[in-house]
């Protein structure tokens, strides 16, 4: 399945509709797949590997 749910009930301000990033950057802040498999107990590369084919990517800057 590619579904993903996220308690955001502690996010004062948080609507339907508002831009949630779970892995990379956005802005000035980041949220790099070290920290997810250290949260997950895990390596990077897992995380990474995790993401489905069917998950939208966007490469930015350097070549694919």
């Amino acid at each position: 399945m590619d579904y993903t749910t996220v308690d955001v009930t502690d996010v004062p301000g948080a609507e339907v509709g508002d831009v949630v990033t779970l892995l990379g950057a956005d802005g000035d802040d980041a949220i790099p797949a070290t920290e997810l498999a250290a949260l997950a107990d895990t390596i990077p590369y897992e995380i990474l590997c995790g993401i489905g084919r069917r998950v939208k990517r966007r490469y930015v800057g350097g070549e694919r």
